[in-house]
């Protein structure tokens, strides 16, 4: 299933950075993607070597929760399902 998933996310950075390459960018511009996981992947990251034009980086995201003087800390995930901002749905 993982598989799956990260065929899925180099085609579709692929398909977003052909489009806006050849639909938006100047003749002079340099596109570039970015894929941002939750964690190490090095079946991904092989598959994205031969593409210089394409990264891919990590995120971690906190906050802290002030409550009655005391300080508690959760990990707060961030889930997008697309990198498109007209379709881009996080949970």
């Amino acid at each position: 299933m993982f598989f799956l998933f990260c065929l899925y996310v180099l085609v579709k950075i692929q398909l977003h950075t052909g489009f806006i390459k050849e639909e938006i960018a100047n003749d002079d511009k340099k596109v570039k993607g970015l894929i941002i996981g939750l964690k190490e992947s090095l079946g991904l990251q092989r598959a994205i070597s031969i593409n210089p034009d394409i990264e891919y980086g990590i995120y971690k995201i906190s906050f802290e929760l002030l409550k009655n003087n005391r300080a508690f800390v959760y990990p707060l995930r961030v889930v997008c399902t697309s990198l498109s901002t007209k379709s881009m749905k996080c949970f």
